[in-house]
C-alpha cells in the first residue's frame, strides 16, 4: 500500500475507534429545503404533524350520490352514541339519523381517532334498521364512517378501451364467469386460514401430537369446478401468448475486477477503544452506557432510553433484567 493511501485510511481508523453510543433522545431528523438540511427533534416532528385535538368535527352535508365507490379507502367504522359519556347524545344521534335518511344526505367531517393519529376527511353514511322475515334485527340503524382520500391520494389512470361485444375473448370470459359462478356467498363460511393454521399448530404442540398433513382452507378454489373448465383456460392462454412467456431471470452480478480493493460489507460495529483507553476503561462494563443511564436517572428521562440499554445497565449492576420497559425503569429508579 502506498504512503498516500495509508495517510487517507488513518482518519477513518481513528473515527472507528472513537465511536460513541447515541441514545434515541439525541436523534435528529433532517429535511432538505432550499439546498440545506433543516434539523428537527422527534417532538418537533410530532408537533408539526399534529393538527388539532382528537374527535369528529362537522364540515357540511352533501347528497349521498356524491360519494364514489373508489373513494372508500379503508374498512369503515361504526358510529354510535354513548349516553354515559355525553347526556342527550342518543336523542341528537337519532334526530340527525332520521333527517339525513329522509333527505338522502351524508355528512362530511374532520376526524382524528387519537391525539397521535393523522387527520382524515370522512363521510358519515346513514343507514336504517334492517329486519329479517322473522322480525329479528339484521343491521342496526346508525352511521358508517367512510375514510375519504385527499387530492394527493388520487391519480389519473389511463382509460382502457372496452372491447366490442362480438370479441372472441369477451365471449369466452362470459363462459368462464358462468361456469365458476358461486350459488351463494357467506363470509361466515370463510374463516381466516392463517389463524386456523396457527391454532392447529398450537393444539398439536400442546397435545404432543403430529400436525395433520392436510389442512382445510376454504379460500382455495374448488378443484372439481376448475378441472371442468380447464379447456376454457387453455383456449384463453392460447389467445394471449405473453401469458406463457417465462419471466426473464435477472442477470448475475459481475465479479469485481479487484476483490481486494472492494471494501468488506459492514456490520453493526461495537465500540473499539485504543490501547490507552482500554487500560483506563476497566472491565467490559460499558462505562459510557452506565454513565448515560445514571444521568438519565438524575434527569428523570429514563423512559427515553431503549430497552437494551436499560437491560445492560441492570445486568451490569447484578439485577434482574426481565419484564417490560416500565418494569426496567421502575427497577432502576428503585436502586
Amino acid at each position: 500500500m502506498a504512503d498516500g493511501d495509508e495517510a487517507q485510511s488513518q482518519p477513518a481508523a481513528e473515527a472507528e475507534m472513537k465511536k460513541v453510543f447515541v441514545s434515541p433522545a439525541d436523534y435528529q431528523y433532517a429535511y432538505a429545503y432550499g439546498g440545506e438540511q433543516i434539523l428537527f427533534t422527534k417532538d418537533e416532528i410530532a408537533q408539526m404533524k399534529s393538527l388539532g385535538e382528537s374527535g369528529l368535527q362537522l364540515v357540511g352535508f352533501k347528497p349521498l350520490a356524491a360519494l364514489k365507490a373508489y373513494e372508500n379507502m379503508r374498512p369503515s367504522y361504526y358510529l354510535y352514541p354513548d349516553e354515559d359519556v355525553i347526556k342527550g347524545s342518543v336523542t341528537a344521534y337519532t334526530a340527525l339519523l332520521s333527517q339525513m335518511l329522509a333527505k338522502g344526505r351524508m355528512a362530511l367531517c374532520r376526524f382524528k381517532g387519537r391525539a397521535a393519529s393523522p387527520l382524515k376527511m370522512v363521510a358519515l353514511i346513514p343507514h336504517a334498521e334492517e329486519l329479517d322475515a322473522e322480525g329479528f334485527q339484521v343491521t342496526p340503524p346508525g352511521f358508517s364512517v367512510i375514510l375519504l382520500p385527499y387530492a394527493d391520494d388520487i391519480r389519473n389512470v389511463p382509460r382502457t378501451p372496452v372491447p366490442a361485444e362480438g370479441n372472441t375473448a369477451v365471449g369466452m370470459m362470459k363462459n368462464v364467469i358462468s361456469g365458476i359462478a358461486l350459488p351463494t356467498f357467506d363470509p361466515m363460511a370463510y374463516p381466516n386460514p392463517v389463524i386456523r393454521r396457527h391454532q392447529a399448530v398450537l393444539e398439536a404442540t400442546v397435545m404432543e401430537v403430529e400436525l395433520p398433513e392436510q389442512f382445510v382452507d376454504n379460500t382455495l378454489p374448488p378443484n372439481v369446478t376448475f378441472a371442468s373448465m380447464q379447456h376454457q383456460f387453455d383456449e384463453l392462454k392460447a389467445m394471449f401468448p405473453m401469458a406463457e412467456t417465462e419471466k426473464k431471470k435477472p442477470a448475475a452480478k459481475r465479479p469485481a475486477k479487484d476483490d481486494a480493493a472492494k471494501p468488506a460489507k459492514k456490520t453493526k460495529a461495537k465500540k473499539v477503544a485504543s490501547d490507552d483507553e482500554a487500560d483506563d476503561a476497566g472491565p467490559a462494563d460499558d462505562n459510557e452506557e452506565v454513565q448515560m443511564v445514571e444521568e438519565a436517572k438524575a434527569n428523570g428521562t429514563l423512559n427515553k432510553l431503549t430497552v437494551p440499554v436499560l437491560k445492560a445497565y441492570l445486568k451490569a449492576k447484578g439485577k434482574r433484567v426481565g419484564g417490560k420497559k416500565a418494569d426496567l425503569v421502575a427497577a432502576i429508579e428503585g436502586m
